[in-house]
């Protein structure tokens, strides 16, 4: 046999092979998906409790309930979906007679609503009751100076009415068995971008909250691109993940003496990750770059070698390492090494630390 004829040989070999892994891979993760009704089931008797102990009137309809979920994630939805209905009933439908003084059906409505979207699943709470008192969120920023009043103003009425979700935020004027303790909004939004999730308000006064998460359909298999510093293994989220480039040490700009590239007339901050990064390795060589895009902010971050792209299955961190306000998780490569899976979110928050001190790579 010649070599041609071996390789061919060997190619439909592989094909086979890859296919029948294609199939196994899509028979187990079709195992693992459960319907979504599996948590909006517990939700009736919740809402009928609650609008009776307040006194209010309430329906629930829910929608979508066939759509299936990753198992794992249908119970990391529960509690944050449970504070989120209690928001509504609290702080959303208003007293039968407040409505009926508004020209509205004494009896409020909840409705949720899942479908999936691409390789998303979206959900929709929405209600029929007040609306968020933007201003008067504004007004809480602004008394705790969580932000200055520039940026309350650059915002648009949406952005406004998710400060809701600022940490040590609370607009509940007396605390209540469902709200004013404390643990708001931002507890439910750092839950829900734990797995991966986004969450998003849309608001209008004296008609409505609509509150919509976007999440993944399964924890099982995640996209990361793979990348080396200093000889350990690091994976990005590819949905993160903006492009890669690389970069001239001579094209790198300074302001207030932080680092920042420009790339096609965008501004963007450089992080050099002092004590990940093996700089040494990278003197006198154009520098790879991994550009992240974390909830609208760009941030470009300098790595020793690019890899490319690797499906993973990801175990979540354990012991002392559980809560790493960095990576949010391990996985296996096929040589038997460990690839650390690192959180855009936590890099973004803690990057003024991590290049503190930093030497320049030249």
């Amino acid at each position: 046999m010649t070599g041609e004829v071996i390789k061919r040989a060997i190619m439909e070999k592989y094909t086979f092979i890859n296919r029948l892994a294609e199939q196994l891979q899509d028979l187990i993760m079709s195992m693992r998906m459960l319907p979504i009704s599996y948590v909006f089931d517990r939700y009736p008797k919740l809402v009928r409790d609650i609008s009776k102990n307040m006194n209010k009137k309430v329906t629930l309809s829910m929608d979508g309930g066939e759509t299936k979920l990753d198992k794992n994630m249908i119970e990391m939805l529960a509690d944050p979906m449970i504070h989120i209905m209690r928001n509504s009933l609290d702080h959303g439908i208003e007293m039968p007679d407040v409505r009926i003084q508004k020209g509205k059906n004494p009896e409020g409505s909840i409705t949720l609503n899942a479908y999936a979207q691409s390789d998303k699943i979206i959900i929709e709470i929405r209600d029929d009751g007040a609306g968020i008192n933007v201003s008067r969120v504004v007004q809480k920023v602004l008394e705790k100076e969580l932000l200055t009043l520039e940026q309350v103003e650059a915002m648009n009425d949406d952005e406004k009415a998710a400060l809701v979700m600022l940490p040590g935020l609370s607009t509940a004027e007396t605390i209540s068995e469902y709200s004013g303790r404390g643990v708001g909004m931002d507890v439910v939004r750092k839950s829900i971008e734990g797995f991966g999730g986004t969450i998003r308000i849309k608001t209008v006064p004296n008609q409505g909250t609509t509150i919509y998460l976007s999440i993944p359909v399964s924890l099982a298999v995640t996209s990361l691109l793979h990348v080396t510093m200093s000889g350990v293994h690091y994976g990005f989220p590819m949905d993160s993940v903006s492009e890669t480039v690389k970069i001239e040490s001579s094209k790198i700009e300074y302001l207030q003496n932080e680092p920042f590239i420009y790339l096609r007339g965008e501004v963007i901050p450089l992080l050099f990750a002092k004590n990940m990064l093996d700089e040494e390795a990278l003197a006198h060589k154009s520098l790879p770059v991994v550009v992240l895009n974390i909830k609208g902010n760009l941030l470009a971050v300098v790595v020793n070698e690019l890899l490319g792209q690797l499906d993973v299955v990801q175990k979540p961190l354990e012991g002392i390492m559980e809560g790493h306000p960095i990576f949010s998780g391990t996985a296996l490569l096929g040589n038997g090494q460990i690839i650390m899976a690192i959180d855009p979110i936590g890099i973004l928050g803690i990057s003024t630390v991590l290049k503190s001190d930093h030497r320049i790579a030249s």
